[in-house]
């Protein structure tokens, strides 16, 4: 998507954003209580990082993820990752997380090949307007992900076959 195509969908993003025409139950409390939250959480006074960051541990927060699979190079970012995990411990989750910056595309594309996403997956991959555009594409049209959402600069991809195959543009 070129930058002119991504002005003229700010405003339906910013509609889409907090929740506003989110028609399934869980992608509306996925998109309130994980993506456009703005509540402060115990990490944040430890952790220093940015807004997309705290983004990231409020993602892995509220799937209750068993596992966080990071490839970055940030360790910033993979401490607001697991910072979750530590607080509550590892008994009680149920997703593995797949967290990908815009460096490790070839990690991205060898996962894809191998197939090790299943229904207890959601992957996060930073930089889909720029560098991971191409990879983006390929996930949302050739992988059976059931649930997409387009934020922006990083995507989030869900593939559990007892949902609806959606696509969001926040």
């Amino acid at each position: 998507m070129n930058k002119f195509c991504y002005i003229l969908s700010l405003p339906r993003r910013w509609w889409h954003r907090h929740g506003f025409n989110v028609q399934s139950p869980w992608a509306y409390a996925f998109v309130r209580d994980a993506l456009a939250d703005k509540s402060w959480f115990y990490a944040f006074d430890k952790l220093a990082g940015t807004k997309s960051d705290r983004q990231l541990f409020r993602i892995v927060r509220w799937l209750h993820a068993k596992d966080v699979v990071a490839y970055t190079d940030d360790n910033i970012t993979k401490a607001h990752l697991v910072a979750p995990l530590s607080k509550r411990g590892l008994n009680d989750g149920g997703m593995t997380v797949r967290y990908y910056d815009s460096k490790h595309l070839t990690d991205l594309q060898s996962d894809i090949e191998q197939g090790v996403f299943d229904e207890h997956t959601c992957l996060i991959i930073d930089g889909i307007q720029k560098t991971a555009s191409e990879v983006w594409d390929i996930i949302v049209g050739k992988l059976p992900t059931t649930s997409t959402f387009d934020l922006g600069k990083r995507g989030v991809a869900f593939f559990d076959p007892a949902r609806q195959r959606q696509k969001y543009v926040l």
